[in-house]
């Protein structure tokens, strides 16, 4: 084959590049300025090295490869395509909007100005996995994120930062809401064990911890085994344990427990056998002012307290014992009472006993169940208390021989009186 070597080709004028109908073949290292290549079947084949210095336009300047600025230049409309893909390296590929339909990468990606998708809908996510175009991420507002499932919207953050499940929106200041689907208008939250046949040391089933934002617990509420025997689906023994943090403390204790006998313990982690469903260890305190209830099964009240008990007509006798205490359960009050003169005065008619601490029912009489006197000036018999209704006083009778007659100071002189009586308010 015959070889021609040249410093320089020009077209038959000498103005302008020369036209090679049937081709050019470069076996050769071969540098090439402003070269046009294109029309009908002519071609360019470079079989050995080629440097363009200039610019190789290829089509009607759809890509331009430029060697002056190490560019290659991808206009619109044009289709990167090779069985083996498109490889670029360490240069720019350069373009004002390079639109690619399909991107296949076997190993690692990495986007240093990072990726802006369409915004996507529920029907069709803008990121999606193969074969399944209506599950994916979505983003359906400013600064909120989507999550679809088959065609439908399984959860969002919005754009407050709330995790919403089975709502799109809501107006409660939160962190997280939970709501029931179309499969169940309720919500449910599963924390489970890793295991099917826990033992009672085992670790908890869950817990749910409340904290500030040093993450240290403060309050919580733990379920864990409790006894018994355990077999998956069927026998189940647990508990709810209950614990806060006391002033001045850095961690919770135990509050109060359910255990797998539905017994309430508070303020103790032991029950007591045969004990009843409330177990307490300090005690129940009630109002001081009583918030009645008219469920006649309801304990609304309980009181404990002292008084101070009077003679109606004491006159200007003086007192050696005022004594009175009671206990209030519910509408039924007990009162226990001492009372004595050291000296009588102008004490005179029937002893009435005064101060009592609640007012008695409005359509009962009220009857001393105990009565104890000594020293007494005259001996009275069969004595008894009654407490009239709507009254917080008390008038003391004896029987004598079928009649029934009040007691009198001069009866009473300065000896001891004592009693209890119940009544109901």
């Amino acid at each position: 084959m015959s070889r021609i070597r040249a410093n320089q080709f020009t077209d038959k004028a000498g103005t302008g590049a020369p036209t090679f109908p049937n081709g050019v073949q470069i076996t050769g290292v071969s540098t090439l300025g402003n070269t046009v290549v294109g029309g009908g079947t002519t071609q360019l084949i470079v079989t050995g090295d080629a440097r363009i210095t200039g610019i190789l336009t290829i089509g009607t300047s759809s890509i331009t490869l430029d060697g002056s600025n190490n560019q290659v230049n991808v206009g619109t409309g044009v289709t990167l395509h090779h069985t083996n893909g498109v490889q670029v390296g360490g240069n720019t590929l350069h373009s004002t909007v390079l639109t690619v339909n399909q991107i296949n990468a076997s190993g690692v990606s990495t986007f240093s100005s990072g990726i802006v998708v369409a915004a996507g809908s529920t029907a069709a996510p803008s990121i999606t996995p193969t074969g399944d175009s209506d599950t994916g991420i979505f983003f359906p507002s400013a600064d909120t994120i989507a999550f679809g499932e088959g065609g439908s919207e399984a959860a969002r953050i919005d754009s407050s930062g709330r995790l919403l499940l089975g709502t799109s929106s809501t107006s409660t200041t939160c962190t997280s809401i939970f709501q029931g689907n179309a499969s169940g208008y309720y919500s449910i939250l599963l924390l489970a064990a890793n295991t099917a046949t826990p033992t009672t040391g085992d670790p908890d089933f869950g817990q749910i911890r409340f904290t500030d934002s040093g993450h240290t617990a403060a309050a919580s509420i733990i379920c864990s085994r409790d006894g018994g025997t355990w077999t998956s689906g069927s026998s189940q023994p647990t508990r709810l344990t209950f614990s806060t943090t006391a002033n001045g403390a850095s961690s919770p204790t135990e509050a109060m427990r359910i255990n797998n006998q539905r017994e309430l313990l508070i303020g103790t982690s032991t029950r007591t056998a045969n004990g009843g469903v409330l177990q307490i260890s300090n005690g129940i305190t009630f109002p001081a002012t009583q918030s009645a209830c008219s469920d006649a099964n309801t304990l609304d009240d309980y009181e404990e307290g002292s008084f101070t008990p009077s003679f109606s007509n004491g006159g200007n006798g003086t007192y050696l014992n005022r004594i009175g205490r009671y206990t209030k359960i519910g509408n039924t009050v007990t009162v226990h009472i001492h009372i004595q003169l050291s000296s009588v005065g102008t004490a005179s008619g029937n002893i009435q006993v005064s101060g009592l601490p609640f007012t008695s029912k409005s359509v009962d009489y009220f009857c001393t169940s105990t009565l104890h006197g000594n020293g007494w000036n005259v001996t009275r018999n069969n004595l008894n208390g009654i407490v009239p209704p709507s009254s917080t006083n008390m008038d003391l009778y004896y029987n004598t021989g079928g009649s029934i007659s009040s007691v009198q100071h001069s009866d009473v002189g300065t000896g001891n009186l004592l009693f209890s009586v119940t009544y109901l308010v």
